[in-house]
């Protein structure tokens, strides 16, 4: 009988400890901010009433204690979306501290300041870089500057013997690049190294002068200097016999702006697949590529 007497009572305690957890339960769904007097509503119980809740569906911001309530038991869904700990502001609406638009449960760079978002912000709430050179829009000095040309903090090229062929154009020089970069196709340098991994079909162009070439240049390409591209390029091509102008063509120079003129000059000759690399060979040989000396 000793055995029963303790089933029994092992029993009672377990109803009456199930019977105040639901209880409790019953009291945190009724007043979830756990605090005293009348119940509140609270739907995404983010801690901010459904009569003052600007955005009812925000995700609940309380940390639950596994060790202290039984209720992640009962209701699952709760204590994983608590898990989350989305912050909210007065209106219950997610907070966004720098006031970028974008959500600071979403936000890569949630503590900006309104410089640093005053020429807009990309989708993770980080200052944008429209020309891809690293340098927020901001802070950059030179917000033309191609992409693959080593910069300075400010955005400009560096002083090096492969930045200064663009940093010594004139303002009407690099005025007409920018431009005609708009018109034609281009790839940056990592998508040009699966390219040249399987050449297959097309014609890749160094578009620099023989001796940089002999120096060192991308295994595969052929030489033709920008300034005779009119006269060189048409054997490559077909010519006489049948001219493919839906051959695959890649041009490539030192940093970009020649590489971006000779593609523009092959699409008005006609050809349709023509593209310009924006890289610099430096760049390129120093990253392990495919490089033939």
């Amino acid at each position: 009988m000793p055995p029963l007497r303790n089933n029994i009572s092992y029993t009672g305690l377990l109803l009456g400890y199930l019977l105040f957890t639901i209880l409790l339960q019953g009291a945190y769904a009724g007043n979830p901010a756990g605090s005293a007097g009348s119940a509140v509503l609270d739907a995404d119980r983010d801690g901010v009433p459904d009569a003052q809740d600007n955005c009812p569906n925000t995700l609940e911001v309380y940390k639950v204690d596994p060790s202290s309530r039984i209720a992640p038991l009962f209701e699952p869904e709760h204590f994983l979306k608590k898990t989350v700990a989305v912050t909210v502001d007065a209106d219950g609406c997610a907070m966004d501290s720098d006031k970028d638009g974008v959500p600071d449960h979403q936000d890569y760079c949630p503590n900006d300041t309104l410089q640093a978002i005053s020429k807009g912000v990309t989708k993770h709430g980080c200052p944008r870089q429209s020309d891809g050179d690293g340098t927020p829009d901001y802070r950059d000095k030179c917000p033309g500057t191609l992409r693959g040309i080593p910069t300075d903090h400010s955005g400009c090229p560096k002083k090096t013997h492969i930045a200064s062929e663009q940093a010594k154009y004139p303002p009407q020089v690099k005025e007409l690049i920018l431009e005609t970069k708009k018109l034609v196709k281009t790839i940056n340098m990592d998508s040009f190294r699966k390219i040249v991994d399987n050449p297959k079909g097309l014609t890749i162009i160094d578009v620099r002068e023989p001796k940089p070439f002999a120096d060192g240049h991308v295994t595969g390409a052929i030489n033709i200097p920008r300034g005779i591209l009119e006269i060189k390029i048409w054997k490559h091509v077909g010519f006489p016999d049948k001219t493919d102008y839906n051959k695959k063509i890649y041009s490539y120079c030192d940093t970009g702006p020649r590489a971006i003129m000779a593609t523009k000059r092959l699409q008005e000759f006609g050809f349709t697949d023509v593209t310009a690399v924006l890289m610099t060979i430096e760049g390129w040989a120093k990253a392990g590529h495919s490089f033939t000396k």
